[in-house]
């Protein structure tokens, strides 16, 4: 009998696959359930199924990176993955890390799931025997189960793994590469860090994910002042050879390395607050890591961005003048949130005096979770300038709209509701009960625009507002808008706004 695991965070899907696998048929059996990564290499480690059939969308371990662990450590089993998403990137990411098929939760039958169990299960008796493992995939698969708090090796298999020294105090270095392209691959550059520090005798290097380094090393009879060089010393070398920049984060000092996983997310943490701030080729070091206060906008400050935002005027100096304050201070991006939580209400407060919705500024986002999305100060600037302009561009619309007549008004207001279908004059009109040349001439007179035009202009004002938020292809901004030819979408972006679509995402990047 084959062992099937099973992991999905959706109970309902569980006993979907359940009842859907002939487990008889394919002489198959359930060793066990799990509803997240984590208990997933739980069971991966007690049962060792033959069969794992993950998802890839989970909290905590992905199952991205259950299928780099199953393919790391435990390359017999056959892992299946399936998802909710129909993403081009998943699927290669899933069978590149490991996976022998992909499929998609809304297409899974009872058919598609045995055929790919039966593959599964074809490779299996192809491969035979378990592989045997070297003493380094060892090592690092004990390191693995010490992140993710699975430690139980006895003092005998530490010293078969030359690893009696975790029992030792430890100190960890967290390394990463600050740049997407270096002309080197990761495993080259991991040699390199080995042989930098080779001399020091009692560590290990593995690799996270691309790119990101553990370093953990024994601090017994070490100064820190030693264990700071090492950093240095690979940030050196890595420069060197590959003009490249890397950063550190050190650890304190560690007693226990059971709890080294909540030590890495402490790092991480650390990283993040120096990507903030747009450092490169930093070493931090944990035990400098302080609170400190957090940063809050005077009424003065907050008065005069109101009445500049009320009046039209531009912002540009006023938001200089902030961030420049903030980037001395050198606030951390936690130190910032009451900041940005305080200046978003601002912002939804006009919204709610003017009489717009949100959506015509933050689109679907939710502006208080947005937040969290933001990796840099710089980032934060932009987006914080950007919400500001779309809300003044609205309320000077709103203030030209009052302007207009009546019928003027509901046409504006039946576009920019309904402009994601498929309008035209002769449905507008239909909708407002007047002929069609009656509502064309009263609107041309009105706006100075036909309206073709405008329902155009409205199209590519909001690809625009889309294009900014970085988070859709240029063919979902089209479809967005309610343009289906991707030609069609150029040729009027172009028309309306003096650039190319592509142009102007590249523009936003520089």
């Amino acid at each position: 009998m084959y062992k099937v695991l099973l992991v999905d965070d959706d109970p309902i899907i569980l006993l979907q696959l359940r009842r859907m696998i002939p487990w008889e048929r394919l002489s198959c059996e359930l060793a066990a359930e799990a509803a997240n990564g984590k208990e997933a290499v739980e069971a991966v480690e007690q049962y060792r199924p033959d069969i794992v059939i993950t998802d890839i969308s989970m909290p905590g371990i992905d199952g991205m990176e259950l299928i780099g662990y199953i393919n790391r450590y435990r390359e017999r089993m056959q892992v299946i993955a399936i998802s909710a998403f129909d993403n081009f990137d998943y699927v290669r990411r899933s069978l590149k890390g490991g996976a022998g098929d992909y499929l998609l939760k809304h297409h899974l039958t009872e058919e598609v799931l045995e055929n790919a169990i039966s593959t599964a299960i074809a490779a299996l008796q192809v491969e035979g025997q378990e592989r045997n493992y070297s003493i380094q995939e060892k090592r690092e698969h004990l390191i693995y189960l010490l992140l993710h708090d699975r430690h139980s090796q006895s003092r005998e298999e530490l010293k078969e793994l030359h690893m009696e020294w975790l029992q030792d105090p430890l100190v960890m270095i967290l390394g990463r590469v600050d740049m997407e392209k270096i002309a080197v691959n990761d495993e080259a550059l991991r040699i390199l860090i080995d042989e930098t520090i080779k001399y020091y005798r009692d560590y290990l290097v593995i690799q996270l994910e691309k790119w990101h380094y553990l370093i953990l090393l024994s601090a017994q009879n070490k100064e820190s002042q030693e264990i700071s060089a090492i950093a240095e010393q690979i940030r050196r070398n890595v420069k060197r050879f590959y003009d490249a920049d890397m950063s550190f984060v050190v650890s304190r000092r560690m007693e226990q390395c059971e709890n080294i996983g909540d030590v890495i997310n402490k790092a991480r943490e650390i990283q993040k607050e120096r990507d903030f701030h747009g450092e490169k080729g930093f070493i931090a070091f944990m035990e400098e890591q302080v609170g400190g206060e957090i940063f809050r906008w005077s009424i003065g400050q907050e008065e005069r961005l109101m009445k500049s935002l009320e009046a039209g005027e531009d912002v540009d100096g006023l938001f200089d003048e902030l961030f420049t304050q903030l980037e001395e201070q050198a606030y951390s991006k936690s130190q910032m949130q009451v900041f940005y939580v305080e200046i978003m209400t601002c912002l939804v407060r006009k919204l709610e005096e003017h009489g717009l919705e949100e959506e015509r500024v933050f689109g679907k986002e939710n502006p208080y979770e947005e937040y969290f999305r933001i990796d840099t100060f710089k980032e934060l600037k932009a987006y914080l300038k950007d919400k500001f302009c779309l809300l003044q561009e609205e309320i000077r619309r709103v203030g030209k709209l009052s302007s207009y007549s009546g019928i003027v008004q509901d046409t504006i207001a039946y576009i920019e509701a309904h402009y994601r279908k498929k309008i035209s004059l002769s449905v507008i009109a239909e909708e407002l009960a007047v002929s069609p040349s009656y509502l064309s001439r009263t609107f041309k007179k009105g706006t100075g625009m036909t309206l073709v035009n405008y329902i155009n202009r409205v199209r590519m004002d909001r690809a625009k507002e889309l294009m900014n938020q970085g988070r859709f292809s240029l063919n979902e901004i089209a479809c967005e808008v309610g343009i289906y030819n991707y030609n069609y979408f150029y040729m009027l972006f172009k028309e309306i706004h003096g650039i190319t679509p592509s142009d102007y995402t590249k523009n936003m990047g520089g």
